[in-house]
C-alpha cells in the first residue's frame, strides 16, 4: 500500500497523516533517521564527556596515590579518612551524570539545522502535521508541496562530529598530565601494580615506615652444607601476602637472623610462637634501633614455630618454620668382634647419619666387677675402662663402613669378660649407641716360663694392688735370686729389680700402676725380645698415618708419616724373621708361604700406592689400602706352628715340580735338535749317492746298508741312548712325586698322570730311535705338566684358605694368577696417567686461586675444593 493511500485512509478516519510520509523512498527514510540518531548521539557525547572527566580525575588521583605506595606509610586514621573522602568525591562526581537531561529528537533537529546551515527550522516544520479537522483539497496540496520542498533538502543534511569542549572545563589540559602519570606509574610498578592498588583497601596492614629496612634470612648449620634461605630483602618492596605466614622448611638448629634498620617511626616487635606452646613470646626492638641504628636478632630454630614482625598490633612479616629433624647417628657392628692371630681385637662397624658422623668410639665396661662398692679405694682393681677411638674412612661420612685393630692385651682387664658398646657423635653433638655385646678381652699366652711368672705377678697387682703388694715384692725377689740360671738378658734383670724396689718403697696407686706397665714390657721382652717394641712402633705408625688421612693432613706430613711407617715396617720384619729363625719360613717369603701369599716387594709397592693416592687427594682409597696393610700384618702368626709342616712339604713339592718342568723342557729341545741334525745328514748322503754313484762297484743295497749301519752306530746308540736314559730318570722322578702326594693325602691331578704316561711313551720312542714321535710325546708331557702344576697350585691355595681363613689375593686386593684375571672388583689404584692428570688439575686450581681478579664466588669455590683435597 502506498503512502498516498495511507494518508487518505488516515484522513478518512479523522487522523492526520504520518510525518515524513513524503519520503516515499525507504533508503531516503533510513538515511534521514540515521542522521537524526547520529545527531542525538553526538549531543549525548558532548554533554557526558566533560562530566565523565570529573570522576575519572578523582579515580586517577586515587590510583596514582596507590601506585606510589603511599598508603602503607600513612597512619591508619588518615588512611581511613582519605578512603572516605575519595569515596564521597567519586559519588559526587558520578551523581550529576545520572541527573543530566538527555537530548531529545527536537535537540537533534536543532543540531542538524545548525551544522547544515538551514534557516527557519525546516526539520521541525517537516515534522509538523495538519490539524485533525477536515481540510480542503487545495490545502492538502499546498501542505504536501511544502513538505516535498522541505524533504528535498534532506540530501544535504550534516550531523558533524561531537565537540565536547572539555577545554572549557580544563583550560590547562591537566587531564593529559593525569593520563601520562598513570601510564608511567603502571609501567614503573609492573607486576606489583595490583598489589599496590590492593594496599589502599588494607587499612592497618603492611604499614611500613618509609625509612624502615628489614632483612631476614635463615642460616642452616654449616654441617648440613645447605645454602641460606632469604626471607625478606629490604632492597625490594614487599610482595603480596607477606603479612601472612609463609611456610618454610629448615634443618634443625638453623639460625633465623632478622636485621632491622630505620625503625624510629615505628614500634616494631618480633614475636615467636612455638608449636604446642600457648601465647606469643615477644622480642622487643632495642632502643638503639628506635634511634635509627640497625639491630640484629638471632633465633635458634629447634622446633617448629611461627615468627612474625609487627608494628604495634599490625603484622608486617610472618613465617612458619617446619623443622627438618636432625636424627642421632647410627652405629653398629657389621660382624662379631674378632681376635687377630697377633692378639689384637678387630672391630668391623658401620656408621650412618643424615649430615655426617664426626666421631666414633668403642667403650668397654666390666661384665662382673670383682670388687664391691663398699671396699676402700686402695683395694679397687687398677685400670680404667678402655675406650677405643674408631677411625672413619673420610671426614664426616654420611654412610661408611670401616674396621680397626686394637691391641688390648696389655690392659689390666685382658682376659676378663666385658660389655662392648659403640658410640657415634654427629656435628650437632648428638650421640647414638649400638647394641651391647658381651665378649672376653683377648689375653696374651706366653710360652716362656719366666714371662708367665712375671705376668702372673702383674695380674696379682692389678686385682688387689694394696694387699698383694708385699707378695709381689717377695715373688720378684725369688725370680731374681739366681739370674745367671734363668735370666739371660741383663735388661730384664735390671727391670725386675727396679720394679721390686719401687713397690717396696712407694705404696701409692700411681706407683703400682707404673710398675704394672713396666712388668708387662718386661714380659714381652722375655718372650719376644725386640720384636714387641718393633710391633708396638709399627702399630703406632699405622695409627698416626690413619689419623692424618682422616683429618686431611698436609701432603708433607703424610709423606713423613709414610716414611716412618716404612721404617717401622722394615724393623718389624727383620725382628720377625729373626724370631722365627729362617727367613724362608717366616711369614713374608719371596715365593709362597703357608701363612700369607705376598712378598716384601708387595708391601713396598703398597706403601708407594698409599703415598700416591694421598698426593692426588684420594684419601678414601689410601685409607682403604692402609686397612689392607693392617689385615696383612695382623694375619702374621707369632712363630711357626706344626700345622704348617704339611703345607711346607707341598710347597717343596711344587718347587720340585717346577724343576722337573725345566728339565723336561731342556730334554725336549735337545731331542728336537738331534732329530733336525739327523734329517740334515740323511739328506746330505742322499745327494752324494745320486751325484757320484758307487766307485767300487758295490751294489746299491749293500752300500746303503753299511752306511746306515755306520750312521746308527755313530749317532744312535751314543746320543739317543743318553736321551732315553734321561727321559726315564725324569719319569721316575715324577712317579716319586706322585707317591709323596698320595702319602700326604692329596689327590694328584689327572694332568700329572697323563704327563707320566706321555713321558714313558717318549722314552720308548727314543729307544726305538723314533725322534719325531719322541718329540710329540715330550711336547704332550710338558703341556700336561704345566697344566698339572697349575691345578696343584690352585688346590694348595684352596687348602690354605680353608685352614687359615685367608683369601688368595695379593696385598693390593687383586686375585692371584692362579685365580684368573682381575675383574675390577678390587681396590682401584690409579695408574701413572691418572696420577699425572690429578696433579695437573690440582696445580691449575692453585694457579686460579692465586689470581685475585677472578670473581669472589669462583675463588671461594676453588678454595673449598683445595681444602677438601
Amino acid at each position: 500500500m502506498s503512502t498516498r493511500t495511507e494518508d487518505t485512509v488516515r484522513r478518512e478516519k479523522g487522523r492526520p497523516a504520518a510525518p515524513g510520509s513524503e519520503l516515499t523512498s525507504p533508503s531516503a527514510r533510513r538515511l534521514y533517521e540515521r542522521k537524526v540518531r547520529s545527531s542525538r548521539l553526538a549531543l549525548i557525547v558532548e554533554q557526558a564527556w566533560p562530566r565523565f572527566w570529573v570522576p575519572f580525575g578523582v579515580a586517577g588521583i586515587f590510583v596514582l596515590i596507590s601506585l606510589s605506595g603511599a598508603w602503607p606509610l600513612i597512619p591508619a586514621w588518615a588512611h581511613k579518612g582519605l578512603l572516605a573522602l575519595f569515596g564521597l568525591l567519586l559519588l559526587a562526581s558520578v551523581f550529576p551524570i545520572f541527573l543530566q537531561r538527555w537530548p531529545s529528537r527536537e535537540d537533534a533537529f536543532r543540531r542538524i539545522e545548525q551544522k547544515s546551515g538551514l534557516r527557519h527550522r525546516p526539520l521541525s516544520s517537516f515534522e509538523d502535521r495538519l490539524s485533525g479537522f477536515r481540510s480542503s483539497t487545495s490545502t492538502e496540496r499546498l501542505w504536501h508541496a511544502h513538505r516535498a520542498r522541505t524533504a528535498a533538502l534532506f540530501n544535504h543534511l550534516k550531523t558533524g562530529w561531537p565537540r565536547p569542549r572539555v577545554d572549557l572545563y580544563d583550560p590547562f589540559a591537566l587531564r593529559a598530565l593525569l593520563v601520562l602519570l598513570l601510564f608511567v606509574g603502571l609501567i614503573a610498578t609492573g607486576n606489583q601494580s595490583l598489589d599496590r592498588l590492593a594496599s589502599a583497601f588494607q587499612v592497618g596492614k603492611n604499614r611500613i615506615p618509609e625509612t624502615l629496612r628489614l632483612d631476614a634470612w635463615v642460616t642452616p648449620p654449616l654441617y648440613t652444607r645447605k645454602p641460606p634461605i632469604l626471607l625478606a630483602d629490604g632492597a625490594h618492596p614487599l610482595p603480596k601476602g607477606d603479612s601472612e605466614a609463609r611456610i618454610v622448611e629448615v634443618p634443625e638448629n638453623s639460625i633465623l637472623i632478622i636485621r632491622v634498620n630505620g625503625a624510629q617511626d615505628a614500634k616494631l616487635s618480633i614475636g615467636m610462637t612455638e608449636a604446642g606452646a600457648h601465647g606469643r613470646r615477644d622480642i622487643p626492638v632495642s632502643e638503639n634501633e628506635q634511634a635509627g641504628e640497625f639491630s640484629e636478632h638471632k633465633i635458634v630454630l629447634k622446633a617448629s614455630s611461627s615468627v612474625d614482625v609487627r608494628d604495634g598490633t599490625a603484622p608486617l612479616f610472618g613465617w612458619h618454620f617446619n623443622i627438618i629433624p636432625d636424627t642421632p647417628p647410627k652405629i653398629a657392628l657389621t660382624k662379631p668382634p674378632e681376635n687377630s692371630p697377633r692378639g689384637a681385637i678387630k672391630l668391623s662397624y658401620r656408621v650412618e647419619d643424615d649430615y655426617g658422623v664426626v666421631d666414633a668410639k668403642a667403650k668397654f665396661v666390666r661384665a662382673k666387677p670383682g670388687q664391691s662398692k663398699a671396699e676402700p679405694e686402695s683395694e679397687r682393681p687398677l685400670g680404667e675402662a678402655p675406650v677405643i677411638p674408631l677411625t672413619l674412612p673420610r671426614t664426616n661420612p654420611k654412610l661408611a663402613e670401616s674396621k680397626i685393630y686394637k691391641d688390648l692385651m696389655s690392659h689390666p682387664w685382658a682376659g676378663l669378660k666385658v660389655i662392648l658398646t659403640l658410640e657415634a657423635k654427629d656435628q650437632a653433638g648428638q650421640i647414638g649407641t649400638s647394641k651391647s655385646h658381651k665378649l672376653t678381652l683377648p689375653a696374651r699366652k706366653f710360652k716362656k716360663r719366666l714371662a708367665r711368672a712375671v705376668v702372673e705377678q702383674r695380674r696379682n697387682l692389678v686385682l688387689r694392688p694394696t694387699s698383694n703388694r708385699k707378695k709381689v715384692v717377695r715373688s720378684l725377689d725369688a725370680l731374681t735370686l739366681a739370674p745367671e740360671k734363668f735370666i739371660e738378658d741383663k735388661t730384664v734383670y735390671l727391670g725386675l729389680r727396679s720394679a721390686r724396689w719401687q713397690l717396696n718403697n712407694n705404696k701409692s696407686r700411681e706407683t703400682v700402676a707404673a710398675v704394672v706397665d713396666r712388668l708387662w714390657d718386661i714380659a714381652l721382652r722375655i718372650e719376644d725380645g725386640d720384636l714387641s717394641d718393633a710391633e708396638r712402633a709399627l702399630r703406632d705408625a699405622q695409627d698416626r698415618l690413619s689419623k692424618a688421612l682422616q683429618e686431611n693432613a698436609p701432603e708433607s706430613e703424610i709423606k713423613k708419616l709414610i716414611e716412618e711407617l716404612r721404617t717401622a715396617l722394615n724393623k718389624f720384619l727383620r725382628e720377625f724373621a729373626k724370631k722365627n729363625g729362617d727367613q724362608r719360613n717366616a711369614a713374608l717369603p719371596d715365593k709362597f708361604s703357608p701363612n700369607r701369599m705376598f712378598s716384601q716387594k708387595d708391601l713396598e709397592q703398597l706403601l708407594k700406592n698409599i703415598e700416591n693416592l694421598s698426593k692426588t687427594g684420594s684419601k678414601d682409597a689410601a685409607q682403604k689400602l692402609l686397612s689392607e696393610l693392617r689385615d696383612l700384618l695382623e694375619g702374621l702368626q707369632r712363630g711357626r706352628t706344626p700345622q704348617n709342616s704339611q703345607a711346607q712339604r707341598m710347597m717343596k713339592m711344587m718347587e720340585e715340580l717346577g724343576e722337573l718342568i725345566t728339565r723336561q723342557q731342556r730334554l725336549l729341545d735337545e731331542t728336537f735338535e738331534a732329530g733336525r741334525q739327523s734329517k740334515q745328514q740323511r739328506q746330505g748322503r742322499g745327494r752324494e749317492g745320486k751325484g757320484a754313484g758307487d766307485p767300487k762297484g758295490r751294489k746299491p743295497g749293500e752300500g746303503k746298508g753299511e752306511g746306515a749301519g755306520r750312521g746308527r752306530g755313530n749317532k744312535g746308540p751314543g746320543q739317543y741312548g743318553t736321551l732315553a736314559a734321561r727321559q726315564k730318570a725324569l719319569r721316575d722322578m715324577l712317579d716319586r712325586m706322585l707317591e709323596d702326594m698320595r702319602a700326604l693325602g692329596a689327590n694328584p691331578p689327572d694332568q700329572i698322570e697323563d704327563a707320566g704316561r706321555a713321558m714313558g711313551d717318549a722314552g720308548k720312542a727314543l729307544d726305538q730311535e723314533k725322534l719325531g714321535r719322541a718329540t710329540q710325546q715330550q711336547t704332550l708331557a710338558l703341556d700336561r705338566l704345566r697344566q698339572g702344576s697349575q691345578s696343584m697350585a690352585e688346590q694348595l691355595l684352596k687348602g690354605l684358605v680353608a685352614r687359615f681363613g685367608r683369601t688368595p689375593r695379593d696385598p693390593l686386593g687383586r686375585p692371584r694368577r692362579t685365580q684368573g684375571p682381575d675383574l675390577g672388583n678390587s681396590v682401584k689404584v690409579p695408574d701413572e696417567i691418572d696420577v699425572q692428570r690429578a696433579r695437573e688439575i690440582l696445580e691449575e686450581l692453585r694457579r686460579r686461586l692465586s689470581e685475585p681478579a677472578r670473581p669472589p664466588l669462583e675463588l671461594d669455590y676453588i678454595e673449598r675444593l683445595l681444602r677438601r683435597f
